[in-house]
């Protein structure tokens, strides 16, 4: 991990620890301005609602007032008692006079400031006398006596202590003409002689278009809904804001009223306001969404977020500038130290007056340095020297004995007359011959490496035939890979000089090379006898101890598993250091070999 800059660190604790600060003030704020905006919102809803509540229970008192007033008007109920039973025409039409008397009672109430839609007269019978500012005609009077609203009526006043129905809102029977004609709901009350308690005559009743309730609730606001439930809580009304509002139309029918309790409430972040009107057997409720509460707080979420970022990009300029001036002399000392390599040992410091203590330390490590340079360079000369002889001597180190099988089988093979696999022996040999030969700088790619083994394990291939199989998996973007001669070849050998001496099974050996991340790796995979715990233990000190001090007295004493373990891993740490990768484990079925180093960084 990167470590990082002594400057960096500071401005970044700093400007933290004011951002920070910052974040924890406004985020209180915020929150404080949240909670003020939620209680008022609270308030004005509860100041909407129970306003709109009241102006729609009032709307039903007033109908309701106006039905019981005509229903126990002295010349209504005289006309009512006077109307025969069992009549074939409608007794208003044959009595123009009281027709006209009554229309103009009925008007009397109606054509008047917040009057009614249309009010009606009638009677089981089929007689029917209205006021209305909305067009009926005679064919809905017919279809109204025939409707299931008008059965309603009488189901309804036929029980005993019923002194009123509220019809909800529904279509206008009344009118069957193609002008458009709003729903209606309506007050009915009987017509009789209310000092008395005679039997009733007749109905009376006060219809009120839609539009009025309309009217009322189309002013809650945004995201306001509201809707009137009946006494079973069914949905009988709800305001034209829900109209195309799937979503809003679905919480409303979820909403039971009678599990809320009267007045306003916040259930899950959303606002309920519960009501029950004084006049009709209904319940309203209205519901407000959380979100559009906070939304009016956008534009001032947008305000903090802009002091914020302002705010901290002028702490964040004025901390660097102060610890930039504050850490030069500690940041130039910083970058000189960097600069020292084996090529430059020496600490170089602008001289300056405000940084005595500095150029006092700069004297004192450039004398150190001077003595440290001088020591390296005769160490290094002496183990360079040391470390190349030994570097060319473990390579040549290759044990023969694979030529002299080699030799063997080319000796049989000669004495079969036509045999082509005389030819073939004879040309991997020379390709080894030659691969062997030629050490150069003693490295080679892996490609070539991986041929050369290829051809060793042909070999052996010929010469055990049926008893012996090979597989090699090669990673083509590794095939240019320089790595060091003989690196996998040796292992190979090893397999059957130490491996394969006990089994009867078919011997295998599986080469594979591939990369992980930034090193490359190549495996050897046998399935012999395994290798002895005692050797494994030996080897992974032997590794553990490896330095460049004491290689050389570990090539003359030790021997871990053939010559071949220890010559490989010594080249591996030569060249890769530290980074080295020379893995060997039992597998239950044989043992596996893995080596492998870091790649080159690529240009």
């Amino acid at each position: 991990m990167k470590r990082r800059k002594f400057t960096t660190k500071l401005l970044c604790y700093n400007v933290a620890l004011v951002f920070a600060i910052m974040l924890a003030a406004i985020t209180a704020f915020y929150f404080w301005v949240v909670r003020d905006t939620e209680k008022r919102a609270i308030e004005d809803f509860e100041t909407v609602t129970e306003k709109a509540a009241l102006q729609f229970d009032n709307l039903v008192y007033n109908m309701d007032k106006t039905a019981l007033q005509i229903a126990a008007n002295p010349n209504i109920v005289s006309w009512f008692e006077k109307i025969p039973e069992e009549q074939s025409e409608n007794y208003f039409e044959k009595n123009p006079l009281i027709e006209s008397e009554a229309v103009k009672l009925l008007n009397s109430f109606n054509f008047k400031k917040d009057g009614n839609t249309r009010i009606c007269l009638y009677n089981d019978y089929g007689d029917f006398v209205y006021s209305a500012i909305t067009m009926t005609t005679i064919d809905g009077v017919k279809s109204f006596f025939e409707s299931e609203d008008f059965k309603a009526v009488k189901r309804h006043f036929s029980g005993n202590n019923v002194f009123s129905m509220f019809r909800e809102p529904g279509p206008d029977v009344l009118n069957t003409s193609a002008l458009p004609s709003p729903d209606y709901f309506s007050i009915i009350r009987e017509i009789k002689d209310y000092y008395s308690g005679t039997q009733q005559n007749g109905y009376v009743e006060v219809q009120q278009s839609v539009t009025r309730m309309d009217e009322i609730f189309d002013h809650l606001g945004d995201s306001c809904y509201a809707a009137v439930y009946d006494k079973n809580g069914k949905i009988i009304y709800m305001t034209p804001s829900l109209q195309g509002q799937s979503k809003m139309i679905a919480v409303m029918e979820s909403l039971v009223p009678e599990n809320f309790p009267m007045g306003v409430s916040v259930q899950e972040g959303d606002y309920f306001s519960h009501f029950k009107t004084e006049e009709a057997p209904l319940h309203i409720m209205f519901f407000k969404e959380a979100h559009s509460v906070v939304a009016p707080l956008n534009g001032f979420i947008f305000f903090l977020v802009v002091v914020f970022v302002t705010i901290s990009a002028a702490a964040f300029v004025s901390e660097r500038m102060l610890i930039v001036h504050l850490s030069k002399p500690l940041t130039e000392l910083s970058q000189s130290v960097q600069n020292i390599n084996i090529d430059n040992l020496r600490l170089e410091l602008e001289e300056t007056s405000s940084n005595d203590e500095l150029q006092a330390v700069n004297e004192v490590f450039n004398k150190v340095l001077s003595h440290l340079e001088t020591a390296i360079e005769q160490k290094i000369l002496s183990q360079t020297n040391e470390l190349k002889s030994h570097l060319f001597a473990l390579q040549a180190q290759m044990n023969p004995h694979f030529i002299y099988n080699t030799l063997a089988i080319i000796n049989m093979e000669a004495e079969i007359d036509g045999n082509e696999k005389t030819v073939q022996i004879c040309q991997a040999l020379s390709k080894m011959l030659k691969y062997t030969s030629s050490m150069g700088d003693g490295m080679a790619t892996l490609k070539d490496e991986i041929a050369h083994t290829r051809n060793y394990l042909e070999l052996m291939k010929q010469r055990y035939e049926c008893s012996f199989e090979y597989t090699i998996e090669e990673d083509p973007s590794m095939e240019s890979l320089k790595v060091s001669k003989l690196l996998v070849q040796p292992i190979c050998e090893n397999c059957f000089n130490h491996a394969f001496g006990s089994i009867e099974d078919v011997r295998k050996i599986d080469v594979k090379t591939y990369h992980h991340q930034e090193c490359w790796f190549v495996t050897v995979e046998d399935n012999g006898c395994g290798v002895d715990s005692k050797i494994l233990e030996e080897f992974e000190i032997f590794k553990k101890d490896l330095t460049l001090e004491t290689m050389q007295n570990k090539l003359h004493s030790l021997s871990i598993g053939g010559l071949s373990i220890v010559n490989t891993c010594m080249r591996l740490f030569l060249i890769y250091g530290d980074d080295f990768v020379f893995d060997i484990q039992n597998t239950g079925h044989g043992a596996i070999v893995t080596l492998g180093g870091k790649m080159p960084c690529s240009e």
